[in-house]
């Protein structure tokens, strides 16, 4: 069974991966607002950020998952 405290901190991992991704979407869009042409490391961030944010976001719906499966058993 899942500890009420590891699906806590897939919780917290998750929203700080999206705060991360906002922040990280924030400064993009206000970089090309400012029309800058090389953009490219902050894909890249943009990009890792994402990723990071939808693999914390998977695992805590899996958790989530797993959680109500155990308990119609």
């Amino acid at each position: 069974m899942l500890v009420p405290m590891a699906l806590r901190a897939l919780q917290r991992d998750c929203a700080e991966k999206r705060w991360e991704y906002q922040i990280a979407r924030q400064v993009y869009v206000e970089v090309t607002r400012l029309a800058v042409e090389d953009r490219s490391a902050l894909e890249h961030e943009l990009r890792q950020a994402l990723i990071a944010y939808y693999r914390a976001h998977g695992a805590l719906h899996s958790a989530l998952r797993a959680r109500s499966v155990q308990a119609l058993h």
